[in-house]
C-alpha cells in the first residue's frame, strides 16, 4: 500500500493548480483494489448543496471567513456515479502552498457522505508523506 501511497502524492502534486485560490489544495482517489478508478478534486468555484444551504460545520463555526467549495471526496464520487462504495478504498492527499502534504481527513459532512456510501477503507495524508487510517 505505500507504495500507492506515495503514488498519489505524486499525482496530487502533478494535478494542483500553480495559482490556487484556496488555502490547500485535496485530491481524493478511489482504488478498485490496486487500480485508481476516479480522482476528484476540491474546487473553490463550484459547491456541495450542503455548503449553499448553510448546513456545512464551517460555515456556521466561522462564517465570515468560510469560503464554500467543492470537496474532493465528493467531486470523486460524482466522477465515479456510484451509489455503493463498499468493495473500494479512499485515498485524500492534500498538498499545502509550500507544496507539502497535510492532514486530508475527510470534514464531518464529507464523512458522512461516505459513511453513507460505504468503502473499505480511508486513507489520508496526515503529515510530510505521513498517512492515517480509517478502516471499518
Amino acid at each position: 500500500m505505500n507504495r500507492r501511497l506515495e503514488k498519489c502524492i505524486e499525482i496530487a502534486s502533478s494535478l494542483r493548480p500553480h495559482k490556487q485560490n484556496g488555502r490547500s489544495f485535496h485530491a481524493t482517489f478511489i482504488f478498485d483494489k490496486k487500480r485508481i478508478i476516479s480522482i476528484g478534486t476540491n474546487d473553490y468555484n463550484k459547491h456541495h448543496p450542503y455548503h449553499k444551504m448553510g448546513k456545512y460545520l464551517g460555515y456556521k463555526n466561522n462564517p465570515q471567513n468560510y469560503r464554500p467549495c467543492l470537496h474532493s471526496e465528493i467531486s470523486a464520487l460524482l466522477r465515479l456515479g456510484e451509489e455503493d462504495c463498499s468493495r473500494y478504498t479512499f485515498v485524500n492527499v492534500r498538498i499545502d502552498n509550500n507544496n507539502k502534504t497535510t492532514i486530508a481527513k475527510p470534514c464531518l459532512n464529507c464523512q458522512r457522505i461516505l459513511d453513507g456510501v460505504g468503502y473499505k477503507a480511508i486513507f489520508y495524508s496526515d503529515s510530510e508523506n505521513g498517512f492515517s487510517k480509517i478502516g471499518r
